[in-house]
């Protein structure tokens, strides 16, 4: 998403990610409308320019925080496959 500083590219991600509520209009994922959705249930993740990570996490738990959202549990054998798989493409195994 580009364009330049002050046009609204953060408070657009931040309406389809659930964190904020559109003054009018739909947000539509996969066809569905997810207005009253709530940010868990959407499973979109953010990640902005200034991001931040835990710091008492490792890198590992890092990457597998967000695969383990309250409202939709992935097996613990899926999260390590898909964090080896991402390490393995950033060089980071």
């Amino acid at each position: 998403l580009l364009g330049p500083s002050g046009c609204g590219k953060t408070s657009t991600l931040r309406m389809i990610a659930g964190l904020e509520k559109p003054d009018e209009g739909q947000i539509l994922i996969d066809g569905a409308d997810v207005a009253d959705w709530g940010a868990a249930e959407r499973d979109v993740a953010l990640v902005l320019q200034q991001y931040s990570l835990y710091p008492r996490y490792t890198v590992r738990e890092n990457l597998e925080f967000p695969l383990k959202p309250k409202i939709r549990r992935i097996e613990p054998d899926e999260i390590k496959s898909r964090v080896d798989r991402v390490a393995k493409t950033l060089r980071i195994e």
